[in-house]
């Protein structure tokens, strides 16, 4: 189940580990759109299990930093997922695996890394 609502940015952390970097221009880039047209697909968060934010970003990560560029007091639209880190990292992957601008070696790395997360969680 999710649940769709507008978030102030600065409610929502941004894991280190992240799959793919911000590209800066990128996010520029969406950031003029956004002022343009406003935010189109918002971005998906869950429940931050233990931390200063409530919310935890799994996928659009390019979005809140364009929402980001424009102020920390700023709204991005969001869907929060229930989702554990192996779900998280799965939802991730599957939002930006079929992106044009990822190469064949760029997909073969976020399906590996999805097994590496299965498999530190099994372990844990």
């Amino acid at each position: 189940m999710s649940n769709f609502k507008p978030l102030p940015i600065s409610k929502i952390h941004v894991p280190q580990n992240r799959s793919r970097e911000v590209d800066q221009d990128h996010a520029l880039a969406i950031q003029a759109s956004i002022v343009e047209q406003g935010q189109i697909t918002p971005i998906l968060i869950r429940p931050t299990p233990n931390g200063k934010q409530p919310y935890e970003l799994v996928a659009g990560a390019h979005r809140h930093r364009a929402i980001q560029l424009l102020g920390d007091d700023e709204e991005i639209d969001a869907i929060i997922v229930n989702a554990d880190k192996e779900e998280a990292a799965i939802l991730e992957v599957s939002e930006n695996i079929f992106r044009n601008e990822l190469t064949a070696l760029d997909r073969a790395m976020r399906f590996k890394s999805t097994e590496t997360v299965g498999k530190k969680e099994r372990q844990d």
